[in-house]
C-alpha cells in the first residue's frame, strides 16, 4: 500500500499541470521517418523546465462534472503554441484535434486525465500533434 502511494506521488510530480505549461521550455528534435503514417516524418518534442527534461509533454488536465470551456480553450492554445513552433510549408493544413477528442470522450472523463504529447507528425498535405489521452 505504501509503495502504491509513493508511486502515485512520484507520478504526480512528473506531470505538468495544464496551467503551468510554458512554451519557452519546448524543444524539437530533428525529424525522422514516421513509422505510423506512410510518406511522413515525425519530430519528437522535448519539454525541459529547469532541473529536468521530459521525452514528450505530459499535461495534467482537470475535469469536473462537465468539460469546462476554459480547459478546452487552454488545450487549444497549447496545441496552437506547439504547432506554431514547428516550421513547415505554409500550404500544409494544420490539424487541431485535441479539443474534439476531449469533447468526444467527455462521457468517460470523471476527474483528471493525462494528455501525453509525444511529437509532431507531418505528411505531404498536413501536420499535427501526436498525442495520447490517458484516462
Amino acid at each position: 500500500m505504501i509503495f502504491k502511494y509513493i508511486a502515485s506521488l512520484v507520478t504526480m510530480l512528473l506531470i505538468e499541470h495544464i496551467e503551468s505549461y510554458n512554451k519557452q521550455f519546448l524543444f524539437l528534435l530533428p525529424p525522422v521517418k514516421n513509422n505510423l503514417i506512410a510518406n511522413s516524418i515525425f519530430t519528437r518534442i522535448i519539454y525541459s523546465p529547469p532541473m529536468i527534461s521530459f521525452n514528450g509533454l505530459y499535461l495534467s488536465v482537470p475535469f469536473f462534472e462537465s468539460v469546462q470551456s476554459s480547459t478546452l480553450q487552454k488545450l487549444h492554445e497549447i496545441e496552437n503554441d506547439i504547432l506554431s513552433v514547428y516550421t513547415c510549408s505554409s500550404s500544409k493544413k494544420k490539424n487541431l484535434h485535441i479539443k474534439q477528442l476531449i469533447m468526444y470522450k467527455v462521457s468517460n472523463i470523471t476527474d483528471t486525465v493525462v494528455l501525453k504529447i509525444s511529437g509532431i507528425w507531418e505528411s505531404e498535405t498536413a501536420f499535427g500533434l501526436a498525442y495520447k489521452l490517458i484516462l
